[in-house]
Formats: structure tokens, sequence, C-alpha cells
């Protein structure tokens, strides 16, 4: 799975919620990514929960012997339900199918009120013994709420007969799309997308027109999503988003993206897409505007995983001439790190033709400017890249490049890596 800055995003907003900060107080954590965010997340959680769990153990004994329908009513008169759920969160641990049942018993407002608070390692087991209609219900007034963060938490565990369920009755296509920002494993959210698109009741094409005429936040909310789920998901819901929206409507979701600096999560997003939504990206109107095309590629300075650099070249291949021409000069005029890191990235995206046809594009400055960069790389990079570019055919249209360099033969290149390694004694022979 590819992970993207969005997704720590909406991970560090998960976060903030269980510190009670704001998520501008916690943003440097953002840099630990969006896995181990959420394992801190958890634990921090267990720790909250395990602070008073040996009081409300005491209770436990008496969980076989009480009656459910009793002890539900009870409940509801006289626990808050603050309480209740740190109670029931507790016992449910040890009795995950008495804990369900309770769960599906009470009146929905008061589980809904309980329910951010209870233990996130009971879920699991209210999702495998609880009842599909009265969680759906949940669900539902959950969304109504806005209280996207504990519906996620539904979705994080949900199981077969319930995700059915759920693409029956939970019709709140904004809302289960800003509460699949928040959910986590992406495993489980990539299922339960799945279910949407192949069950009877054909939920995308609702969800694709939500997004599409939705708010910036929800068309962040569904970035987020795409970039999240599992690579043949994103294949499904882009060419549903960008091969059969309307351009008009596309186009919005572009800017709306790129003013929201989620440039390069949508090039990761582009990278994956499949013929009929990269052509559909590619060839909309926005992706013709200058402006947008220089912040696309000024979103990927200093990134050094291949993903968006993929989508990057992949958009490059499929867009029209002029648009080339803008983001040749939008590439060439990098930091020196990044461009001088062009020739690793092409490798790492097999996208070495479609570099050179960015290239090519550049004006004489921009491309002196990567020829000077470049010629000061390592002899290897350089005979790799003067190798590229007769391979391609490029060799013309590149003339200035290659003229700077100083290729060496392959011969040359094993010679001197095989003699910085003896140098160094790494394959078992005296060092020099």
């Amino acid at each position: 799975m590819i992970e993207s800055d969005l997704e720590a995003q909406t991970q560090l907003v998960v976060l903030a919620r269980t510190l009670q900060v704001h998520p501008r107080a916690i943003a440097p954590l953002s840099r630990l990514g969006a896995d181990h965010l959420s394992a801190l997340q958890r634990h921090l959680l267990s720790a909250l929960h395990a602070e008073h769990a040996d009081t409300f153990r005491r209770l436990a004994p008496l969980v076989p012997i009480f009656p459910l329908g009793l002890g539900v009513s009870l409940f509801e008169r006289v626990v808050p339900p603050v309480l209740a759920a740190r109670l029931l969160g507790t016992i449910g641990n040890r009795y995950p199918q008495k804990l369900a049942q309770a769960l599906c018993a009470i009146d929905t407002i008061y589980a809904c009120d309980g329910a951010p608070y209870l233990d996130p390692d009971t879920f699991a087991g209210v999702m495998r013994y609880g009842t599909a209609k009265p969680i759906a219900d949940i669900i539902n007034e959950l969304l109504r709420r806005r209280d996207y963060l504990t519906a996620a938490r539904f979705l994080s565990s949900i199981s077969d007969p319930i995700v059915d369920e759920l693409e029956r009755s939970v019709l709140d296509d904004a809302g289960l799309m800003f509460t699949g920002a928040y959910a986590y494993p992406a495993h489980r959210l990539s299922y339960i997308i799945r279910v949407l698109i192949d069950g009877p009741n054909n939920r995308i094409p609702g969800f694709i027109h939500a997004t599409l005429v939705g708010s910036g936040e929800l068309q962040h909310a569904n970035l987020a999503i795409l970039c999240k789920v599992e690579p043949d998901v994103t294949v499904r819901l882009g060419e549903y988003l960008f091969g059969r929206g309307s351009v008009q409507a596309v186009g919005r979701y572009v800017l709306n993206v790129v003013h929201r600096n989620a440039g390069a999560t949508l090039l990761t997003v582009a990278g994956r897409l499949n013929p009929a939504g990269l052509w559909g990206l590619s060839g909309n109107p926005q992706m013709q505007n200058p402006d947008v095309l220089a912040r696309l590629v000024h979103s990927l300075r200093g990134r050094n995983e291949p993903e968006p650099w993929r989508g990057l070249f992949a958009l490059a291949s499929r867009t029209t001439a002029p648009a080339r021409h803008h983001l040749a000069e939008a590439l060439v005029a990098l930091d020196e790190a990044t461009i001088a890191a062009l020739p690793a990235h092409a490798t790492d995206a097999d996208a070495w033709s479609p570099l050179f046809q960015l290239l090519s594009n550049a004006n004489a400055r921009g491309q002196s400017r990567v020829a000077a960069i470049w010629s000061r790389l390592s002899p290897e990079w350089q005979a790799s890249i003067e190798r590229h570019v007769r391979e391609h055919r490029y060799d013309t249209r590149l003339s200035r490049i290659t003229s700077a360099l100083t290729p060496i033969s392959p011969d040359e290149v094993f010679f001197r890596r095989r003699q910085r390694v003896r140098q160094r004694g790494d394959d078992g022979l005296p060092a020099w």
C-alpha cells in the first residue's frame, strides 16, 4: 500500500482527538507516518482505559448471572453513557458476546453518546457478535452527528454481515466518505468499498456524484481514500471519478486538490489509474492550466518516493504538447538536489522515456541547467543516462545534455565499482 502525507494527516487528527488537543499542537508527529501514528493512538487509548480497568473489573463476575434485559434498562436510567461505555468496554474484553448483545439492545442515542469512550480493543468483538441492523443504526446516527472518527472505529473492525447491511441502509454517501478517510487499516476499507462497488444497490455512482458536487473537504477525504486503499480499488474508483465524471466537475476537483497542497497525493493516485481514468484526468482542461501544472511539479520538490514521480511521468506521456512544455519548464526550475535525483526516479518508475520526452520540451536554458547538474553525478550515473538517451533515441533532441556528460564504458563502470568494494573490504578480500 502507498502511504501519503494526506493519509498521515488523517491519522494525526485521530490521535489529536484521543489527546484532546488541536491537530496543530502535534503537527510535528506527522513525520512518523500513518502506520506509526495509528499504533501510537491505539497504545494511548489502551493506556487510558487500563487506568481504571481494575475498578470496573470487579463487576465482571456479575455479568454471566445478571439478566441482560434488566441490566440494559437499569443502565439507561441511572448510568451516564460515558461511564457505561467505560464499564462495558472493560467487561467486553472478557465477555465480548455480552457486550455486543448489550450494545445492540440499548437505545441508539444512548449508544452513540457512549461509543466514543468504548475501549478500542472491544470493537472487533462487537462486530463479530453484534446484530447488523442495530449497528447500522448506530453508524447512521454517528454520521448524522458528523462524528466520523467514532464511526471509523466501527468500519475498521466491520464484519461481512454488517458490511452487507451498511450497503443497504447507511445511505449518507458524504458521511461514509469522511469516515473512510479516518478508517484504518486500509485492507478493511478496501474490502468495504469492493462490497459497495459490487453490491446490488450500485452505491459507487452515488459516492462519485457526492464527491464531485461536494465541498473541498469532502474531495480531500475522497483523495485520502483513493491513496489509502489497495491498488485495484483505486483503479476502479478512479475510473468512475476521472473517466466518467463531467469535465467541469473533475476540473473543480483538480483545482481543490492542488489548492489544498495535495498535488503529490494526486500524482500518486494518477500513477495507479488504468488508461480510462488516466486519460480522463490528463485530458481535463485544468491539466492545461500552467499554474496547476507548476503546482503539481513543485509538490514533488525533495520527494524521494517513486509513486508520485510515476504519476507525473504517466500524466506527461498522455497530455498535450503545450502542457508538456509547461511541465518541463517547471521541472527544470526545481532545486538542484531534486534534478540530480531525476535519473533515480526514472529508474524506480521505469519511466526514462517520459522523462526524456519532458526534458526535450524544455527550452535551451533549462536543458543546459539539467546538463550542468547531471555532469556532476557519478560516472556510473552519467554512463547510465547516456545509454538510456541513446536507447530511447533522444540523443539528437537532448544533445545539450549528452555533450556535457562524461560517459565511460560498462567495463570501466564495473572496474570502478569493484575497486570501491575491495577498498572497503566488503567482499571478503583484503582491503588495499
